[in-house]
């Protein structure tokens, strides 16, 4: 496990060009990403506060990956919306 930054996933040395568009388009929508750590296989961040992954498959579409996190995101707002009795 590697602790990595935004700068760092764009170096063309270290960096992962499907992730490094992933983190882009999802911060010009407004999201945060921090506290990301890529491992052999994946990487595990926070967006907007909560734990996601993103997979490095080569088959899977960074679009598609995209869409699920902010389902994820909205998901979980919507849970911590309804525990405060809100509508």
């Amino acid at each position: 496990m590697k602790n990595r930054t935004i700068e760092d996933i764009h170096d063309p040395e270290i960096g992962h060009k499907k992730f490094a568009l992933f983190v882009d388009t999802a911060i010009e929508k407004g999201y945060t990403i921090t506290n990301i750590k890529e491992y052999n296989e994946k990487f595990k961040f926070n967006m907007d506060g909560y734990p996601l992954e993103f997979d490095k498959y080569p088959d899977l579409s960074w679009h598609w990956q995209l869409e699920l996190c902010e389902k994820l995101v909205a998901y979980h707002k919507e849970i911590e919306r309804r525990k405060k009795g809100e509508r």
